[in-house]
């Protein structure tokens, strides 16, 4: 049943129940509010609940594990609170789990751990916290995991290697810290790694380079230092690459020369320093070039002004002329 897409408001009545021959309810996008109905715990058939965009509330009820054939499970975009219900660590079918924009909180159990056939996950923009737990590197098939905009801390593990299928990993706007471990350098399907706006610091590590299908590589605001690391000329894939607002120091690596698909590169705010690179007008695909707040110096290379591709150029920094 779809009823999606609609200006439905109200509460759900508990004779919803009666449909116990439902395997797919759609509900997304309308105005509908309050708890949860006790009735939906009987839609024992369903294998597909999509309750995203509405204005339900209060905490998920635990009898959410009566619903043992879900293998999809949207509640996104919604005002639930609380802890993550136990009933949900009971659904061991689900492939596809999205929490997001909610008011959930509290930490993440390693119990999440038994949703062993997990391929999407996503938690972001909730008030989730602690650190995360062992039992998520139990969730070996996860290709997409997004616990961005939380309140997540502490060291990531570094058995995140176990999750060896995830092409899409987003930790940003966290409160991670430490330094990037080994195991992320395992992980060879990425397409796409934000780190940004967390605490991490350290060195990046040449290893990065084995990442080889990344397109988009966001490390902004965080404490990284160092130069650039050699590996990044193996990244010939990306498109997008933001290192701004860290410590890094050091001329730019000539490794960057390599990524010849790059639209967006942002390294302002850091340390770098010497002379802008000549390569850069080798880069022809360059929209977006933004340099500034660093400690570059000598003249501007002329040829960064005749790049076909280039529509924004920042250059400020004390030292450069030309």
């Amino acid at each position: 049943m779809d009823l999606s897409n609609n200006k439905f408001d109200g509460q759900i009545p508990s004779s919803l129940g009666n449909l116990k021959k439902l395997y797919s309810l759609k509900l997304s996008f309308n105005n509908f509010s309050s708890k949860i109905s006790n009735g939906f715990f009987n839609l024992t058939r369903l294998t597909w609940l999509d309750l995203s965009n509405n204005k339900f509330d209060g905490q998920i009820p635990s009898s959410l594990g009566n619903l043992k054939k879900l293998y999809s499970l949207k509640l996104s975009f919604n005002n639930f609170s609380g802890k993550i219900s136990n009933g949900i660590f009971n659904l061991t079918r689900l492939t596809w789990l999205d929490l997001s924009n909610n008011k959930f909180d509290g930490q993440i159990p390693s119990s999440l751990g038994n949703l062993k056939k997990l391929y999407s996950l996503t938690l972001s923009f909730n008030n989730f916290l602690g650190k995360i737990p062992e039992g998520f590197f139990n969730l070996t098939q996860l290709t997409w995991l997004d616990l961005s905009n939380n309140k997540f801390d502490g060291q990531i593990p570094s058995s995140l290697r176990n999750l060896k299928k995830l092409y899409s990993l987003t930790l940003s706007f966290n409160n991670f810290s430490g330094k990037i471990p080994d195991g992320f350098f395992n992980l060879t399907q990425l397409t796409w790694l934000d780190l940004s706006n967390n605490k991490f610091d350290g060195q990046i590590p040449s290893s990065l380079g084995n990442l080889k299908k990344l397109y988009s590589l966001t490390f902004s605001f965080n404490n990284f230092s160092g130069k650039i690391p050699d590996g990044f000329s193996n990244l010939t894939q990306l498109t997008w690459l933001d290192l701004s607002n860290n410590n890094f120091d050091g001329q730019i690596s000539s490794s960057l020369g390599n990524l010849m698909k790059l639209y967006s590169l942002t390294l302002f705010f850091n340390n770098f320093s010497g002379k802008i690179p000549d390569y850069f007008d080798s880069l022809t695909q360059l929209i977006w070039l933004y340099l500034s707040n660093n400690r570059f110096d000598g003249q501007i290379p002329s040829s960064l002004f005749s790049m076909p591709s280039l529509q924004a150029l920042l250059l400020h920094n004390k030292l450069l002329y030309g």
